[in-house]
């Protein structure tokens, strides 16, 4: 992969990571303005199928054709995504339990923590980590399977995968047709993380332009269902298939458009993306910390700003002190242990 190509994919992750940050700043100052909100929310949630694409791209790059291939993967996989994961888990019940005013109890206080990690973080910002620790652990035999595969036989994969999201988001959950077939292998989060792959290997820069029409019909199409149909109807959006092709698009124009040629801008975008994992992963409690004190003594417009931009600052900032502490502390011991 060359500097320019790691770049875009910088480009792509940080632009992820600000859109996660706005989707979680309230209240938004066009909530008077439903048609607006509307379309506001639809472009910055973008950031969950771009965060899925990208790590279904890098954890598939490989062919897995030996026995160290799985090996290394893994034991990267744990001190990269499921150490620091952990560690965070605890570092936040440990804030919502001095939050309670409850006496400390360290066996109550491991217990609520594991089953944090276990269960109830998927009722909060955390909710992708329970996807994404399942496809990473499929990744190795997704890909060795895409790999082996032919180009026009993961188009067909792409295809049927959007015929089939068609049939079991539109017609089932919008209009209530009866289907009670299931079990399509890309269905839910795994489309995103199988589009990673797909976009790195099928689409090229003379492709784009298809890709930025059926983009924006994708994106003008999601807008319209809303409306048409009643609320209570409304499915989510992030697998329909328009939506899907919006995301696409969206993931397409930043990786060939978007050029950074200053070098110091460069770097800040390599700095942002190295820690924006960790910023997924403590922002939604920064804002908590943050509350409604900018809207407080600022009009709505200003408040939402101020709120946003200390939230990335300081999750920015907290986030590179937690990467430096842990890298120190924990995962270079581990690697020299586990010999990665």
């Amino acid at each position: 992969m060359n500097r320019g190509r790691e770049v875009r994919y910088d480009v792509i992750r940080v632009v992820a990571m600000l859109f996660v940050i706005a989707v979680h700043v309230n209240p938004k100052p066009f909530n008077s303005f439903p048609w607006f909100k509307d379309v506001f929310d639809y472009i910055v949630y973008t950031c969950n199928g771009m965060f899925f694409m990208l790590s279904g791209l890098f954890s598939m790059k490989k062919d897995y054709s030996s026995k160290e291939d799985y090996s290394v993967y893994y034991k990267k996989k744990v001190v990269s995504i499921l150490v620091p994961y952990i560690v965070m888990t605890f570092l936040l019940h440990g804030y919502d339990y001095y939050q309670s005013g409850r006496v400390f109890e360290l066996r109550l206080f491991v217990e609520e923590t594991i089953n944090q990690f276990t269960a109830l973080n998927s009722e909060q910002h955390l909710w992708f980590m329970y996807s994404l620790i399942g496809l990473l652990m499929s990744a190795p035999f997704l890909s060795k399977m895409l790999h082996a595969m032919s180009d026009w036989e993961v188009k067909l994969l792409f295809w049927l995968s959007i015929g089939w999201n068609t049939v079991s988001i539109y017609l089932i959950n919008d209009l209530g047709w009866n289907f009670h077939y299931g079990k399509w292998i890309m269905a839910s989060w795994t489309i995103y993380f199988f589009l990673g792959y797909f976009h790195d290997r099928m689409i090229c820069e003379k492709d784009k332009k298809f890709w930025y029409i059926m983009g924006t019909a994708g994106f003008l199409i999601t807008v319209l269902w809303q409306y048409i149909l009643p609320v209570e109807n409304h499915s989510d959006k992030d697998f329909a298939p328009a939506y899907t092709f919006f995301v696409m698009g969206m993931y397409t124009f930043l990786f060939y458009e978007v050029k950074i040629s200053w070098n110091w801008l460069k770097k800040v975008i390599a700095f942002l993306a190295r820690h924006s994992f960790t910023v997924y992963l403590i922002h939604y409690l920064v804002l908590e910390l943050i509350g409604q004190v900018f809207y407080q003594d600022f009009s709505a417009k200003a408040g939402f700003v101020l709120t946003y931009m200390v939230c990335l600052i300081s999750s920015a900032a907290f986030a590179v002190v937690f990467d430096f502490l842990m890298s120190k502390l924990v995962q270079k011991p581990l690697k020299k242990a586990l010999k990665i």
